[in-house]
């Protein structure tokens, strides 16, 4: 939460679960502002990724994609987390499938 110095309102950002984004959207953030009338949300930023244009393929059956031949190939190099849920679960409690989801994500 951030304290706005000129209109000493408070501003608030969050990052909005599955359940309250749009479809099609992998990511979603707010930007809510407390007013008279409560909290208001001024801003939704959501990140479409390629929704838009998977759409426009299906329906005109045509791939619109770019692929791009590589001199060489490239090597990438991934990490997977393998948690212990015997132990994490005790600790976390009634969070560790949010906190799971939260370590997973930073990761990524």
């Amino acid at each position: 939460m951030v304290r706005n110095p000129k209109s000493n309102k408070e501003v608030f950002g969050l990052v909005t679960n599955s359940y309250s984004q749009a479809h099609y959207a992998c990511d979603c953030w707010d930007l809510e502002v407390l007013t008279s009338t409560g909290w208001v949300e001024c801003v939704g930023c959501a990140d479409r990724s390629a929704y838009d244009l998977a759409v426009h393929g299906n329906f005109t059956g045509k791939p619109l994609v770019v692929r791009e031949n590589l001199e060489q190939p490239r090597t990438v190099e991934e990490w997977v987390i393998d948690i212990d849920r015997k132990k994490f679960g005790p600790y976390y409690k009634g969070k560790s499938k949010l906190t799971e989801r939260c370590v997973i994500y930073q990761v990524i």
